[in-house]
C-alpha cells in the first residue's frame, strides 16, 4: 500500500509508517495544482496546508484515506472525497495546547507592548516612559469564542492567570462549563459586551463567515484586545483593521483572510502597517511538541486502520441517519453467512446503510448489526432466519 505525504512529517513518524509495512514517498514539494498528476497509484495522502482540490480526486485510481496532519479540514474539498467514496480524517487536539500559548503570548503581548518594545529597542532608542504603563491582566475578563480543545485549553489559561472567564459556544454544555470555572453566554453580543480580552478558536463554516464582523467590534468595551486564532473569513478583516484603525480596540491574528502563499514570501497586506495590531504567521499549531503530537496521531490512524479496516477521526461520513433502525443477526463466522443474509435482504427490496459484525473470540460466533433503510417484514425476518443454517437469532430494533 502506498502512501505518498505531500508535506513535511517527522522522520521517525515516516519510518514507523514503513515498519507497519507501507510504502511512503516523502514529496513536500508538492503544490495543490501538481498532487493530481502524482496521485495516480497512491492509496493513502497525507497533507498538512497543501490544498487537495476536486481535480486531486478525480485523477486518484488508488486512493481511499486523505489524512489532514491537523485539525481543520478546510482545505480539502471532502464533498468530492464522499463522491468518491474516499475517506477524509484528521488529527483533532493535537496542536491544542501550541495554539493556547500563542493565544495567551499574544494577550501579554497587547498589555504590555512587547513587539514595540523590542523595536523601539532594535531602532535604538529606550523609551521607558512610553511602554511602562501596561494595564495588567489580573481580575479581568477573558471572553473565550469556541469552547473546542483549543478554546478550553485557552479558558485554563486565562484562569491561571487569575481572569474571569466567559464563553461562547451553543454546543457546549452548561455541566461542562461549571466544571472549566466559566461562564457561558448566548450570543455574540454579550460576549463582546462582557470581555476585556476575546479570543477566537471557531471552525470555518458557512454559519461563522464573518461571525465577528463591524457590528461585532462595535460592541466592544474600548482598548479591548482582540486575538484572532480561528480561520480566516470566521473575523471580517477589514472591520478588524478599521476598529483598530481608529483606536477601539488593540489585536492580534495568526490566521488571514488573505495570506501568502509558501513559507516565504513578501507581506503587503491589510495589516502591514497597522498601529496597535501584532500579526504572525500563521504558526499558531507550528512547535515541534505539536507536529511531533500530530505525527504520532497520523501514524495511529493508519495502524488502526490497518488492524481494524475503521477510520479514526473521520469526518466526511455521517452516521446513517437515514437508517429505519438495526437488524441484530447472531450467527456462527462461517463462510457465506452475511451473504446469504444480504442476498434476503436485497430480495425484499431493502437498502443496507452501515453493517459491521463482531465476533466473540474463541466461540465461533459472532453479531452482526445491520442498518436498514426500512422495517423489514416478518416475512423478511423469517426469510432472513432461514438464510443459512448458521443464523442463530435475528432481531430487528427500531430507531
Amino acid at each position: 500500500m502506498k502512501v505518498l505525504i505531500a508535506d513535511k512529517l517527522p522522520l521517525s513518524s515516516v519510518q514507523a509508517l514503513e515498519a507497519l509495512g507501507l510504502s511512503t514517498s516523502l514529496r513536500p514539494e508538492l503544490t495543490a495544482d501538481e498532487l493530481p498528476s502524482a496521485i495516480a497509484g497512491v492509496h493513502v495522502l497525507v497533507v498538512r496546508s497543501t490544498r487537495v482540490t476536486a481535480a486531486t480526486f478525480e485523477a486518484a485510481d488508488a486512493l481511499q484515506l486523505v489524512i489532514r496532519a491537523g485539525a481543520g479540514t478546510n482545505t480539502i474539498d471532502c464533498d468530492a472525497a464522499a463522491l468518491g467514496a474516499i475517506h477524509v480524517a484528521n488529527c483533532p487536539g493535537k496542536n491544542a495546547v501550541a495554539v493556547a500559548e500563542l493565544t495567551m503570548g499574544l494577550a501579554i503581548a497587547l498589555d504590555r507592548r512587547i513587539p514595540d518594545n523590542v523595536a523601539s529597542m532594535r531602532a535604538g532608542r529606550w523609551e521607558k516612559g512610553v511602554y511602562g504603563k501596561g494595564g495588567g491582566l489580573l481580575g479581568k475578563t477573558f471572553g473565550v469564542a469556541g469552547m473546542g480543545r483549543i478554546g478550553q485549553e485557552v479558558a485554563s489559561r486565562a484562569r491561571a492567570f487569575g481572569m474571569k472567564v466567559l464563553a461562547y459556544d451553543p454546543y457546549f454544555s452548561e455541566d461542562r462549563a461549571e466544571e472549566l470555572g466559566v461562564k457561558l453566554v448566548s450570543t455574540i453580543p454579550e460576549l463582546c459586551v462582557g470581555s476585556n480580552v476575546i479570543s477566537v478558536h471557531v471552525p470555518k463554516t458557512d454559519a461563522t463567515t464573518h461571525l465577528f464582523d463591524a457590528e461585532a467590534f462595535s460592541q466592544m468595551r474600548p482598548g479591548t484586545f482582540f486575538i484572532h486564532m480561528a480561520r480566516g473569513g470566521v473575523v471580517d478583516d477589514q472591520a478588524m483593521a478599521e476598529a483598530v484603525g481608529r483606536g477601539h480596540i488593540r489585536a492580534a491574528a495568526d490566521v488571514f483572510e488573505s495570506e501568502p502563499k509558501g513559507s516565504s514570501a513578501e507581506y503587503s497586506g491589510l495589516f502591514r502597517d497597522v498601529e496597535g495590531f501584532y500579526g504572525t504567521h500563521h504558526i499558531g499549531a507550528s512547535t515541534s511538541q505539536a507536529q511531533e503530537a500530530i505525527a504520532q496521531e497520523v501514524v495511529r490512524i493508519l495502524r488502526h486502520w490497518l488492524e481494524t479496516g475503521e477510520i479514526l477521526n473521520c469526518v466526511n461520513r455521517s452516521a446513517p441517519k437515514s437508517a429505519a433502525g438495526q437488524l441484530l443477526l447472531r450467527h456462527h463466522d462461517q463462510v457465506g453467512v452475511l451473504a446469504a443474509v444480504l442476498i434476503a435482504i436485497r430480495a425484499a427490496d431493502i437498502s443496507v446503510k452501515e453493517m459491521k459484525n463482531a465476533i466473540f473470540d474463541g466461540t465461533g460466533s459472532a453479531v452482526a448489526t445491520i442498518s436498514l433503510d426500512s422495517a423489514p417484514s416478518d416475512a423478511v425476518l423469517a426469510a432472513v432466519s432461514e438464510a443459512s443454517e448458521h443464523v442463530l437469532g435475528v432481531e430487528w430494533v427500531s430507531r
